[in-house]
């Protein structure tokens, strides 16, 4: 394999090399100030489709369309910062219902520590992995209801399931729903959060794990293709959107459909429709079909 032996490049010369390429920089120190806050390679992601077409046997032209401007640059990643916020708070309040709700059915019928039962989940590599690296969280835990349990009680070591769920991460919750033996109690779940099964239940869950850490670790939004392709949600209808070859499709408007359908469900005098519809009329068309937005979207779901 080749050794990568790129240098790095100063401020003065990322700003020559994209004017080289065509891009328009009507103000060097407000470009500078975004190259040395933010960094080329981040804003990269959003000017990368500005690119033209690259010719036959090349990867990329290099070479900006036509127009292209550093402000529309950074436009497009504020857009795309106030997205990510919006659906990372909708994604708070969802997962937090989930951990609320699948807590109370456990405990409800197997008492307050039922993930100390390695029965009740199916994987028992998943379960040695797991139930360590909850020791781990409570151990290190400086949360005060954690100290109290440590000082009041000697077994079992663990804290009952109500104080532990508090200790995961939404990617350690949704795998141990996934593991949870007891499938019909991970419908009861599934159908108090809005959602027809267990199976389509878990597969959201992957979906929004998946883009809560994408929002989390400020990481592109805007035009993703998602690695775990949201469920075909016959309930939510015609909402959901396929490709051409049937599957639901991979980008963002599928998840805040299923988003803003699992919120409205939870609280129905929400408004987070209308925020959101408000927030991507903002986008260009260009963007928003990049998005994966039918180009009838204000009719179809969203309003402003």
């Amino acid at each position: 394999m080749t050794e990568f032996k790129k240098p790095p490049t100063s401020i003065t010369k990322q700003i020559s090399m994209l004017e080289s390429r065509g891009m328009v920089i009507k103000e060097e120190d407000e470009a500078e100030r975004w190259l040395k806050t933010v960094s080329y390679y981040r804003l990269g992601a959003y000017w990368l489709p500005q690119e033209q077409p690259p010719e036959t046997g090349q990867q990329r032209s290099r070479v900006f369309k036509d127009g292209t401007t550093f402000e529309s640059i950074t436009d497009l990643y504020i857009l795309d910062r106030h997205l990510r916020l919006l659906v990372m708070e909708a994604i708070d309040r969802i997962e937090i219902a989930v951990r609320t709700i699948w807590t109370y059915q456990m405990v409800g019928t197997y008492g307050s520590h039922p993930h100390c039962n390695k029965s009740l989940f199916n994987n028992s590599y998943f379960y040695e992995q797991a139930i360590s690296r909850l020791t781990e969280q409570v151990e290190r835990s400086g949360e005060l209801f954690i100290k109290h349990y440590k000082s009041k009680y000697e077994s079992p070591e663990l804290p009952p399931l109500w104080m532990a769920t508090e200790l995961m991460s939404f990617g350690d919750l949704s795998k141990w729903i996934d593991n949870a033996q007891n499938l019909a109690k991970t419908k009861m779940v599934a159908k108090a959060v809005g959602l027809p099964s267990e199976g389509t239940f878990r597969t959201v869950l992957q979906v929004l794990v998946n883009v809560r850490n994408h929002c989390a670790h400020h990481g592109r939004l805007w035009n993703r293709r998602l690695i775990t392709r949201p469920p075909l949600i016959k309930s939510f209808g015609p909402d959901i959107l396929r490709q051409e070859d049937g599957q639901p499709d991979n980008r963002v408007y599928n998840v805040l459909v299923i988003i803003t359908r699992l919120l409205e469900h939870q609280s129905p005098k929400t408004k987070f429709r209308s925020r959101l519809g408000a927030l991507v009329a903002k986008f260009s068309e260009e963007q928003l079909t990049e998005m994966g937005f039918p180009k009838d979207w204000k009719g179809k779901f969203f309003t402003v």
